[in-house]
Formats: structure tokens, sequence, C-alpha cells
């Protein structure tokens, strides 16, 4: 019998994932909490609350798209993963309208939140990267 390529689930690695989501999404919050403090400070209200915003729906979005991918990895369905990316979408657009319409929020600051989510998986991919490169990577590091 062949093995599988699909590693099977197993609660170690449901754990993993998770604990890896909860660790993007507090350093997601943290890298946006302390500019829109800022930006408060400076009493650019529009632009705080545009960027905790964007933040916070990202945030929400990122743990959507990591339950609908586990349950992809389960073995769900083809209608399940368009389910998935609509509801995603969906969410997002939300925000986006209530940024356009509502001038208590800047759109712009808005965007800058949404992507926080993304800057934070890419800087973590660069160090882990350089990690690995350098054999210090904590993934490398047994128990």
């Amino acid at each position: 019998m062949t093995k599988s390529p699909v590693p099977s689930i197993t609660p170690e690695l449901l754990d993993g994932v998770r604990s890896f989501h909860l660790d993007i999404i507090r350093k997601a919050l943290l890298m946006c909490a302390a500019p829109a403090l800022l930006l408060l400070l400076l009493g650019l209200r529009p632009e705080a609350r545009g960027l905790a915003l964007g933040a916070l729906f990202a945030t929400a979005e990122f743990r959507l798209s990591g339950v609908f991918s586990l349950r992809q990895f389960k073995g769900g369905k083809g209608s399940r993963r368009f389910l998935s990316v609509t509801l995603r979408f969906a969410f997002l657009a939300v925000l986006f309208i209530v940024a356009i319409k509502w001038e208590a929020v800047s759109l712009a600051t808005t965007v800058a939140g949404v992507f926080s989510i993304k800057a934070i998986l890419y800087f973590e991919y660069l160090i882990r990267r350089r990690g690995d490169s350098l054999g210090t990577s904590s993934l490398n590091k047994k128990g």
C-alpha cells in the first residue's frame, strides 16, 4: 500500500494550527493597536477607527479561513469551498461598504488594517525561512 500524501489530522496537528492562528492574530492586533492609539492621541479618530476596524475584520476573516480550511482538509466538498470564499469575501465587503459610506471611518487605514494579517504572515515566513537557513528556527528544535 502506498502512503497517502495528505497527513492524517491528529489532535496535535489541530492544536498546532490553532496556536499558530492565535499567535498570528495576537501579533496583528498588537501591530495595529499601537498606531491606532497614536492616531487617537493625535486627534485622528477616523483613521484610528479605520485601522482598528480593519484589523478586527481581518483577524475574524483569518480565523474563518482557518476553520473552513480545516473542514476542507477533513474531506469537505467543493460546495463548501465556494461557500467559504463567498462568506469571507462578503464579510470583508461589509467592512469596505461601512468604510466607504461612514465618514467616521477612514478607508485608507481600514485597508491598512486588513493587510495587517498578511504583513504578519509574510514577516513570520521570512523570519522562519531565515531561521531555517541558519539552523536556528524554532521549528527545527525538538521538544
